[in-house]
């Protein structure tokens, strides 16, 4: 026999507030993977044309839990992503200044050619 899952609901209304703000930014595969954490702890969600609803207030502590420790990692993951662009930027930005200053340095040796 398998185990049941307690079903506590003692997580804050403002934190399952503030976890609907940041659900609300998800894109599509990181919203599916929060249906599948739906399923798998076998909350209660509709679904119609419109997408797949649920009642936050509604869901367990343990399912809550897991749905914040997603989130934590998608976001964990914008940042870095975040970090990595802007890592990547900075160095074509210094990488085209040196190859503009290569360029005009072989302007200049051309003109001494030529005099």
């Amino acid at each position: 026999m398998s185990e049941e899952i307690p079903r506590t609901f003692t997580t804050s209304y403002e934190k399952r507030k503030q976890l609907f703000e940041y659900i609300k930014v998800l894109v599509r595969p990181e919203q599916e993977h929060i249906l599948k954490i739906l399923k798998k702890f076998k909350e209660n969600y509709t679904e119609n044309s419109n997408g797949i609803f649920f009642d936050l207030m509604g869901i367990c502590d343990i399912t809550f839990e897991a749905i914040e420790e997603y989130l934590s990692f998608c976001l964990k993951n914008r940042e870095e992503d975040k970090e990595r662009i802007t890592e990547m930027d900075k160095l074509r930005n210094e990488n085209y200044v040196s190859s503009d200053d290569s360029s005009n340095d072989n302007s200049d040796d051309d003109n001494e050619k030529t005099a």
